[in-house]
C-alpha cells in the first residue's frame, strides 16, 4: 500500500470514486494510508450496503455513499483523479460497459485501480478460501445472480487489455505486513458458513450434488486450514 500511496500522491490525487463500493471497505483500505484525499465517494446498487457504508463514515466529511448502477453514472465526464473497482471484477454483468463508463467519468491522466483477489497462484490453505468463494458464486448463479469465479492475474490483464483504452502501467500483490492466523474457532465458523450455504438449495433438485460438493470442502478446510487468497493491484492510466 505504500507503493500505492506513492502512485496517488505522483498524480496529485483529489478526487475518487469507488465502484461497487458494497460496505466501503476498499475506501476504509484507502483511507488507512492516511493521504490527503478531498472527496471519496462510493456507489453500489445495494440500498443495505449503503446504509452500512454512510453509517460507518458518518464521522467522515469527505467520504459519501450514493445508491448508483455503474453501468449508468450520473457523473459529468472527467469527473475524478481516480476510479477504483475492488472485488468486483467477477461480479460485473457486462465487463466492457462498466469499465467503458470508469473510463468516461475520469479525468486525463487519471488512475483506474483494479483490486482483486486471484484464483492463483495459491497455497493449500489460500485455496480454501477459493474454493468456498467459487461454490458460493455457483449457489448465486443459480439464483440468477450475476457472480463469476475469480481470474488469475493473467486473465485479468487480457480482460484489461481487451476491454479499456486507458494503458495497464503497474501491478503487484499486496503484501500484509502481518497475517491474520486463523484459530481453530475461526475455521470451525467457516466450515459452519458452508452448511448456510448449501441450504440455499434446500428446494432445488440439485440439492444432493451441492450437498456432497459443500461436504468436500469442508474435508478439504480440516486437511489443509484456511487463509485469505492473494490480491493484486492493477494500475491504469489514461493517458
Amino acid at each position: 500500500m505504500k507503493q500505492l500511496k506513492q502512485v496517488l500522491a505522483d498524480h496529485q490525487t483529489k478526487a475518487v470514486l469507488d465502484v461497487g463500493t458494497g460496505v466501503g471497505n476498499f475506501i476504509g483500505l484507502l483511507k488507512s494510508m492516511e493521504y490527503p484525499f478531498e472527496k471519496i465517494i462510493g456507489i453500489d446498487t445495494s440500498k443495505k450496503a449503503i446504509e452500512i457504508a454512510n453509517d460507518h463514515f458518518s464521522e467522515d466529511p469527505g467520504v459519501s455513499f450514493l445508491e448508483m448502477d455503474a453501468n449508468q453514472m450520473s457523473f459529468s465526464d472527467e469527473s475524478f483523479d481516480v476510479v477504483c473497482l475492488s472485488n468486483s471484477l467477477h461480479h460485473l454483468s457486462d465487463i466492457k460497459h462498466t469499465l467503458s463508463e470508469m473510463e468516461r467519468v475520469l479525468k486525463h491522466q487519471g488512475l483506474i485501480i483494479i483490486h482483486e483477489m486471484i484464483s492463483e497462484p495459491l497455497s493449500k490453505a489460500q485455496i480454501s478460501h477459493k474454493l468456498i468463494h467459487h461454490f458460493s458464486a455457483e449457489i448465486d448463479r443459480y439464483h440468477g445472480m450475476t457472480h463469476g469465479e475469480t481470474y488469475t492475474v493473467s486473465e485479468i490483464k487480457e480482460i484489461l487489455n481487451e476491454y479499456v483504452k486507458v494503458e495497464l502501467v503497474n501491478s503487484w500483490p499486496i503484501e500484509h505486513p502481518e497475517t491474520y492466523q486463523f484459530s481453530q474457532q475461526d475455521i470451525d465458523q467457516i466450515i459452519g458458513s458452508i452448511d448456510r450455504m448449501v441450504e440455499r438449495m434446500v428446494d432445488s433438485t440439485s440439492y444432493v450434488l451441492f450437498e456432497k460438493k459443500g461436504h468436500e470442502i469442508q474435508d478439504y478446510i480440516r486437511a489443509n486450514g484456511f487463509e485469505l487468497a492473494t490480491e493484486w493491484l492493477f494500475i491504469l492510466e489514461k493517458k
